[in-house]
């Protein structure tokens, strides 16, 4: 139930090793485990997160096929209510530039919508799969992943003064034609999808503008460490000619 001492046992263990090096070692303890009790995800997801922070890059599997109910992040008897654990959980990865995908089974409980907000703030994946094609399932997501391009990427989003973002939560006074958006770790198969609109005419008449530009400002950090701002503009020609 603490995450201080969580974190402060997942930063014990050292990582001087990649997990395909320590593999003989990691099946032997795995072999050595004895289920048991409850399903105390949050606390395991915590010291892991914190465990794979210490190198960047580095990737956490969660695959479960039950409810955390038990301990911090515990969703039994929330069914209705935001637990912001996983939200902290998903911000503290993404500041080491670590990433969490989550594996869960067809037909078994575990609140997915809850726990994918560590995923999706992190730039993992989320996936269900049959209990017969787990192992290759699980194979896919850790062979086939791409490698990481960037960390800890912040973008961004510059709109004209005659758009305006949708499904975004600002003031109603405020016209923003800006957003920034977390983007944490990025590989080939990152993606970040905004959706705009025309304001009314009443606020902005854009009747005779030819032009309509975009930029996208994308501050990262390389796996060599370099800190790098890249600087993208567009521009997408209007017309008034509905066909068109």
């Amino acid at each position: 139930n603490n995450w201080a001492k969580l974190t402060e046992i997942g930063e014990s263990f050292k990582i001087n090793k990649s997990a395909r090096a320590a593999e003989s070692s990691l099946i032997k303890r795995i072999w050595d485990m004895e289920e048991g009790g409850q399903t105390c995800l949050g606390g395991a997801l915590r010291i892991a997160t914190a465990l794979a922070g210490q190198c960047r890059g580095s990737r956490v599997i969660l695959a479960t096929d039950g409810l955390c109910n038990i301990g911090l992040g515990t969703l039994e008897g929330a069914e209705k209510e935001f637990v912001a654990f996983y939200t902290e959980l998903g911000e503290q990865a993404l500041i080491k530039g670590s990433s969490v995908s989550v594996l869960s089974l067809v037909g078994t409980s575990c609140r997915l919508e809850q726990i994918s907000i560590v995923a999706e703030k992190t730039g993992g994946t989320v996936t269900r799969v049959d209990p017969r094609d787990l192992t290759g399932e699980l194979g896919a997501l850790v062979v086939g992943a791409p490698p990481p391009l960037a960390y800890n990427a912040m973008a961004m989003i510059l709109l004209h003064r005659g758009l305006q973002f949708r499904g975004e939560a600002f003031d109603d006074h405020e016209q923003r034609f800006w957003v920034v958006r977390d983007v944490g770790t990025i590989t080939t198969a990152s993606d970040c999808t905004l959706s705009y609109s025309f304001r009314p005419k009443e606020e902005i008449d854009l009747s005779g503008v030819t032009q309509i530009p975009f930029q996208v400002q994308l501050l990262h950090t390389r796996p060599d460490g370099a800190v790098m701002l890249r600087v993208q503009t567009a521009t997408i020609t209007a017309t008034e000619d509905r066909k068109e």
